[in-house]
């Protein structure tokens, strides 16, 4: 499943990052799960109450939100064979 991310910093919040992937992820509920040098984007459950997030439409495919953790800026790429339908799995390029 192929899907690209940014993050980089705006003046209105610490951190954002924009994400275009090819599945319908990112037009629902997500969780999100940050590492050192990674980020894992996952489908929330009814159970989830929790750190749930919706994702900003912005064009062409690409949906948008802010966060706090302190990642590196730059481009994140998708790991095909960790993500799935339901979670998308990106590493610092």
């Amino acid at each position: 499943m192929k899907a690209r991310m940014t993050i980089y910093e705006n003046s209105f919040t610490k951190r954002s990052f924009s994400v275009k992937a090819e599945c319908d992820i990112l037009q629902s509920p997500v969780l999100f799960e940050f590492g050192e040098d990674y980020v894992i984007i996952k489908r929330a459950s009814l159970d989830d109450t929790k750190g749930v997030r919706n994702m900003t439409h912005i064009n062409s495919g690409w949906y948008q939100t802010a966060f706090t953790s302190e990642l590196p800026k730059g481009k994140y790429v998708s790991d095909e064979e960790e993500s799935t339908i339901d979670q998308l799995v990106f590493y610092l390029e």
